[in-house]
């Protein structure tokens, strides 16, 4: 069986995946963890066949069980997840059936990430379009987001902007205009940021 020589090369789209090459010519591409797991070095040998059995067995293993790291250290969305295992090198087929397989199995989720993210974030004072905004950033489908971050203006997302608005203590016009432009800032809706701006004012005004 001929004993190819291996040269490994950087691929230039992720710092830890490496591109494979049998004598000169372009074999695949696999993350750098992959590359230590099996021992495979620089001016190595093996044949061919071997050679991509090995990486076939090893990688998505490897893939997996960085995922569920990835995942073990805080929810992720599915794009995040996917996002972070290519840039760890592993291969965008084997990265899509790991995630895939994931998915089915409910240890990512869009919806889940979706209403953990909008919690933390109305806790700390983000408006609904803020909150969608970092949603669509963490590649969250727009329904999910939507669904997410709904909330019925006159509950929720008023009183959370009008607590905002009274820690500002507005006395003035001047300072009420300022406090609707840092609520709309916070991504408050416009109208929800003038509401509570003028609340605001109107209950410092009676003091």
């Amino acid at each position: 069986m001929h004993q190819a020589v291996i040269t490994i090369e950087t691929t230039g789209r992720s710092p830890r995946q490496r591109t494979i090459r049998a004598d000169g010519e372009y074999l695949t591409d696999t993350s750098l963890s992959v590359l230590r797991t099996i021992g495979l070095e620089e001016g190595g040998t093996s044949p061919v066949d071997v050679l991509l059995d090995q990486i076939a067995r090893v990688e998505p293993e490897l893939a997996r069980e960085r995922a569920l790291k990835i995942l073990d250290y805080r929810e992720r969305s599915v794009d995040q997840l996917r996002k972070g295992l290519i840039v760890d090198g592993y291969s965008a087929d084997v990265v899509d059936v790991v995630v895939t397989r994931l998915v089915d199995l409910e240890l990512v989720s869009d919806s889940r990430f979706a209403e953990l993210y909008a919690r933390s974030k109305r806790s700390a004072g983000w408006g609904g379009r803020r909150i969608t905004n970092g949603l669509r950033q963490a590649g969250v489908p727009e329904d999910i987001a939507a669904a997410a971050v709904f909330e019925d203006e006159s509950g929720s997302e008023y009183e959370r902007a009008l607590t905002f608005a009274l820690r500002k203590r507005p006395g003035s016009e001047t300072a009420e205009r300022r406090l609707v432009n840092a609520l709309a800032r916070r991504g408050f809706s416009f109208e929800v940021a003038r509401r509570a701006a003028a609340q605001a004012r109107e209950r410092f005004a009676c003091d």
